[in-house]
This record gives structure tokens, sequence and C-alpha cells, in this order.
């Protein structure tokens, strides 16, 4: 049969993917029973008791902190970050900063230049004091849209954010404002 020997391939593709999973993402990914509760919502699940908590606690903070940033208040955003703040950006038109007082000194001139400034949270993943947030930030500069896709990694703990890693398509940027 044709059709006999690619299943095999394909079959043998999948286990052999299995395998490569480290064991870290083997043991997540087991369900405990008793350990699983309805989300409000009723439409996924996720894990209960502290663990739960600390995990929905910084998830939490992190979908607060994208919001802050319609607000165009640099102490609102601000508010989010611990005084030892480490503000990285990778990005080509990214510049870092380090503490809170430099962060909320830079935050006010880039809140002006990005004019009705938003960050849609299309994502956050969160592990332990850890979250991933891929977000779509949306602003004008000089009357011009912007819309770009990037991601945050933010460190958090007791509440406030220590560390903050952007990465962001400057290309895209540079594109859509004409400079590129």
């Amino acid at each position: 049969m044709p059709g006999h020997a690619s299943h095999r391939h394909a079959r043998a593709h999948r286990v052999h993917l299995h395998d490569q999973r480290s064991r870290r993402q083997h043991d997540r990914a087991q369900l405990r029973p008793g350990r699983l509760r309805a989300r409000p919502e009723g439409d996924a699940l996720s894990t209960s008791g502290a663990g739960g908590d600390a995990a929905e606690a910084t998830r939490s903070v992190a979908a607060s902190y994208l919001a802050s940033f319609a607000t165009g208040d640099p102490e609102a955003v601000a508010a989010h970050v611990g005084d030892g703040f480490v503000n990285q950006h990778p990005s080509a038109l990214g510049s870092p900063s380090q503490g809170k007082a430099a962060y909320l000194e830079r935050l006010a001139d880039f809140l002006a230049t990005f004019s009705g400034l938003t960050y849609e949270a299309v994502d956050i993943v969160v592990e332990g004091d850890r979250a991933a947030a891929a977000y779509v930030m949306r602003a004008e500069v000089d009357g011009t849209p912007i819309e770009i896709g990037g991601v945050m990694r933010l460190t958090i703990r007791d509440g406030l954010i220590e560390r903050r890693v952007d990465y962001f398509d400057s290309l895209t940027f540079l594109r859509q404002t004409g400079q590129a």
C-alpha cells in the first residue's frame, strides 16, 4: 500500500519528536487528578492551590503593566516596577535602562512620542515568577499610526517587575514611520 510507508514514517517522526521533549516538559504535561480546577469562565483549566495563585498573581501583574501604558501616565507605568528594575531592549532601536528612577525619567518622553499607546496582550504564559507576554503595540508617531508585534519577558517578585526584556520588530517600526 503506497500510503502505508508514509504513515509509518509520520508515526516514527512523532515518536522521535516525543522522545526529544525534555523531562521537565514531559512532567509538566502530565495531569494529576484533583490538581485541576475550571476557571470561572468554565472554558479552560488551570492549576489550583498556592502554585496556581502565584501564577495568577504573576499573570495579573504582567497584564496590569501592559494595560498601564494606555493611561499615558509615567507614574502609573512605573508603579509596576521595583527600585532595581532592569529594562533590556535587544532590538536595534531599543535602549536599556537600569533602576526605577532612570526608567521613570525616560517614560515621559516615550509616552509623548507614542501618542495613544496601547499594548494588547495576545498571550501571557507564566511559569513561576516569570511571564512571557506576546503583545501588539499600537500608537501614533508624528500622526502616523503604527502597529508592532513583540514579546516581553518579565521577572516578577513580590508583585513588582524586576526585569523586562522587550523584543520588538524595529524594521516594521521604521517602515511604518517612513524611515526605511
